[in-house]
């Protein structure tokens, strides 16, 4: 996709290995450019993809990478894809000479799961009699290759508190899929 793309576009190396159909691929690229085309090697019994790069200190000077920024990123990525296991493994060497620094995010529960996160510091109230106050309300439909994922929790808070996604990406302002969702919500609660 385009994400690996920019991301191999800035850094001054990049690899890929992939474990897919029972074989592991590997690929690497150096600023951009494949310096080894994607082999098949091993078998392999899992899915998935690791992508290791190194940022090019050409394009970024004093570069500070976060892993509580990265971790909090995973976390949410987790959650909102459903069955991905991401690893976040921080290889930096320590001046007290710790052991590295590592965390995996399951997200397992999906996105129910990270409405309970997120509200796990609030008071849950039911809304109506049929949902429970401590489970979030969800549902997920699909439409002509089209999929949306709800959950919804009330809590005692004075303000919303929503997070919208579209593709993995927050949209920070909302949209029209929020924009639905209230109109709709508020019919329905009017209504009952």
């Amino acid at each position: 996709g385009v994400g690996v793309t920019v991301v191999n576009a800035l850094s001054d190396w990049l690899e890929l290995e992939i474990w897919r159909d029972g074989t592991t691929y590997d690929a690497r690229f150096e600023r951009g450019e494949v310096t080894r085309e994607l082999e098949a090697g091993e078998p392999a019994s899992k899915r998935g993809t690791r992508v290791t790069f190194h940022a090019d200190p050409l394009i970024y000077v004093g570069i500070k990478v976060d892993f509580d920024t990265l971790a909090s990123r995973f976390r949410e990525l987790s959650y909102l894809t459903e069955g991905v296991e991401i690893t976040l493994t921080d290889l930096r060497p320590t001046i007290s000479g710790e052991k590295k620094r590592e965390q995996v995010f399951t997200g397992e529960g999906g996105v129910a799961s990270f409405v309970e996160l997120l509200t796990a510091k609030r008071t849950r109230i039911g809304v109506l009699i049929e949902l429970r106050a401590e489970v979030p309300f969800e549902f997920e439909g699909h439409e002509h290759q089209l999929g949306v994922q709800v959950a919804l929790q009330w809590t005692d808070a004075y303000h919303e508190h929503i997070h919208c996604y579209t593709n993995n990406i927050a949209n920070r302002d909302g949209g029209t899929h929020l924009t639905g969702l209230r109109t709709a919500l508020t019919r329905v609660v009017n209504g009952y």
